[in-house]
């Protein structure tokens, strides 16, 4: 090798990747979050009020709406999947169980009538299911399509979450400047 030539390692490929300016590191996929969003995400802050999002799935045929989780659900999340270890229950209780803390409604809107709401729950109530640590009817009996793309819309509802959180902390989203 050239004396010249720096050789590529770990830490060089690391750097070379990085931002100088931000330390945004670009391997990362960077969520670009709207105005409308974030302003949305604030009002819901500054009104002490879960952040909640409405998903339109199956081209509009079903609308599942997620609330941000308040600290007490997530406290009573992790505590019913940490039994459902020790029961040995199954990994789809699990997954569940983590979706409950968030999940307000599910409706379906067929195209020629009216909608149906086939399961909502207020924070009251999805307190009350994690405390009894039950999976509602709604679910048990839900198709498995339907299911897992219930689990898969509330994967994007949490990163939408994050991608919000992240976007307000940054203050290049403010001035116009750097990722945004």
């Amino acid at each position: 090798m050239a004396d010249n030539v720096t050789p590529i390692t770990a830490e060089t490929l690391d750097e070379t990747h990085i931002c100088k300016r931000c330390g945004f590191d670009q391997r990362d996929t960077y969520e670009k979050v709207s105005q409308e969003e974030l302003e949305k995400y604030f009002k819901a802050a500054l009104a002490q009020v879960p952040f909640s999002h409405t998903y339109s799935l199956y081209n509009g045929l079903l609308q599942i709406t997620f609330e941000e989780a308040t600290g007490k659900l997530l406290r009573l999340q992790e505590q019913a999947v940490l039994d459902l270890t020790k029961g040995g229950r199954s990994i789809s209780d699990a997954a569940d169980y983590s979706m409950l803390s968030s999940l307000a409604e599910i409706r379906q809107v067929p195209p020629d009538g009216p909608s149906k709401v086939i399961y909502s729950a207020d924070g009251e109530k999805r307190k009350e299911l994690l405390e009894k640590q039950e999976i509602p009817e709604a679910l048990l009996n839900m198709p498995m399509i339907q299911l897992q793309t219930l689990r898969n819309t509330y994967t994007t509802f949490t990163k939408h979450c994050l991608a919000l959180m992240d976007a307000a902390q940054d203050e290049n989203f403010w001035k116009g400047v750097g990722r945004s």
